[in-house]
């Protein structure tokens, strides 16, 4: 192999390694925000401000525009609608984030829940499964509830 052979080959490594972190961004973000739909949707109920508050948290989370945050929603609804669990979605959240990073998935997750002023005992449950599926420890979880419960007036 000749240098510039050499040089081509590590060129189209790097370009894969690029593309490879793309899409494990891609897959951490369609996981968090499908997340994100199941604590909208599990009350049976989808109010205007919850959707309006997932979507500004998907903008400041992964800094994306107005439409990449509605096209990501869009995308997580979808995969949402297809899921029968949450353990392949937190499955990713696990593997690729810390534990403070996860911490701030559950933050995220109860603000949806908490959005429509009311927590019934679906949303309470599902909070409990994917606190307990990723990983979060019960004190930070009760924390993280009490905060909100809090915001709320109870």
């Amino acid at each position: 192999m000749g240098f510039l052979d050499d040089i081509t080959a590590r060129f189209k490594s790097l370009i894969g390694d690029e593309e490879e972190a793309a899409a494990e961004d891609q897959q951490l973000q369609k996981a968090i925000a499908t997340l994100l739909v199941r604590s909208l949707v599990i009350d049976g109920e989808e109010t205007i401000e919850e959707a309006m508050k997932l979507v500004d948290l998907l903008k400041g989370q992964f800094e994306l525009s107005d439409r990449e945050a509605e096209d990501l929603f869009k995308e997580a609804k979808a995969a949402e609608r297809d899921a029968t669990d949450l353990f392949k979605f937190t499955n990713v959240v696990t593997d690729k984030m810390d534990r403070d990073g996860r911490i701030s998935v559950l933050d995220m997750m109860f603000e949806i829940v908490a959005a429509d002023g009311k927590v019934d005992v679906f949303e309470e449950n599902l909070m409990n499964r994917a606190s307990n599926l990723l990983r979060v420890p019960d004190y930070y979880r009760d924390e993280v509830r009490s905060k909100l419960f809090a915001l709320m007036g109870k």
